[in-house]
């Protein structure tokens, strides 16, 4: 038999949506963070020198920085996310410490990166802007890669979205079926809260082979009981409630949830099922997706539980 409703889901935080909100801050013309103005005026950026710079500075260099002396070298680092070792590697007059960064001078901060692993010359974009020119990559995984990209994005990804003004990690996530936490992880330069997410430039959306997990906890409550005779009933109610007309498939507000009401064939008890959307912004629920959701704890709980996937919530 089936208990009359699953137990909440009580272990995971509500973090995700904290990440998800925040929008992302001004950058350099062609990659403006959607919404929020910049911490610091980093306008002096362009794709040629203004000021005079060090004749070690590398030859393929994309972008530049003109030091007026507004933001100290660590500072401008960190807000574009660029590593010290890339810095001084296209900047060598640069020292350990970020040091010998002059007042006056233009430094380079986009330019290829050879990797140390094969032979062959790759690009990696700094948290600069480069060309608007739209172009495309084939990494060795055959996939091709549009272009500009969010810097540092994962080498197996196969699916991209470009980043409008006005987005943000929630909303990207949300569309695509994935938390922003997961977002984050394929392109790292975004930042821990989403702060550098880049307009006009390309995001990963979706890797190779990517499924997303789902976890569950199952109840142990003997007040809950078995599902017993009940169980196909328990699927094929599920099914229903998810299919098209049933409610719970379909557009999610944010943080809103959706129940289904079942008698079950055998006993007094009913079938209940909840989904709510905790990915931070407004999600659509595929059929296909809510019948996964809906159907998982009837098929990995004896007494059916709480679980969820990426965003979504479900009991």
């Amino acid at each position: 038999m089936h208990p009359v409703k699953f137990p909440p889901f009580s272990v995971l935080a509500g973090i995700t949506a904290l990440l998800a909100a925040r929008a992302v801050e001004a950058v350099p013309p062609q990659h403006p963070r959607a919404t929020a103005a910049p911490s610091k005026d980093l306008s002096l950026l362009a794709d040629q020198p203004n000021f005079p710079f060090d004749p070690s500075t590398s030859a393929k260099c994309t972008w530049w920085v003109d030091n007026d002396g507004w933001i100290s070298c660590t500072e401008m680092l960190s807000e574009w996310g660029i590593s010290l070792q890339d810095f001084r590697s296209w900047n060598p007059s640069i020292t350990a410490q970020c040091g010998n960064y002059v007042v006056g001078r233009s430094y380079c901060v986009e330019a290829p990166i050879t990797s140390t692993s094969t032979s062959s010359t790759s690009t990696t974009r700094s948290t600069s802007t480069s060309t608007t020119k739209s172009t495309s990559t084939s990494p060795t995984n055959g996939i091709q890669t549009p272009q500009p990209t969010q810097p540092y994005m994962v080498g197996d990804c196969d699916q991209f979205y470009l980043v409008k003004a006005g987005d943000t990690c929630a909303t990207i996530g949300a569309a695509y079926g994935i938390g922003t936490t997961r977002l984050i992880s394929w392109q790292p330069s975004i930042g821990t809260s989403c702060q550098s997410l880049w307009a006009n430039a390309y995001v990963c959306v979706h890797t190779i082979g990517f499924q997303p997990p789902t976890f569950n906890s199952c109840s142990s409550l003997a007040t809950d009981k078995t599902w017993g005779g009940n169980k196909d009933a328990a699927l094929s109610a599920a099914a229903q409630w998810c299919n098209t007309g049933g409610g719970g498939s379909g557009a999610y507000g944010l943080a809103a949830a959706k129940t289904g009401c079942y008698n079950a064939p055998l006993g007094v008890n009913k079938f209940e099922f909840q989904i709510s959307n905790n990915f931070g912004s407004p999600a659509n629920l595929s059929v296909a997706k809510c019948k996964e959701l809906a159907q998982y704890l009837v098929n990995t709980c004896e007494r059916g539980g709480s679980g969820s996937q990426e965003g979504w919530r479900f009991w």
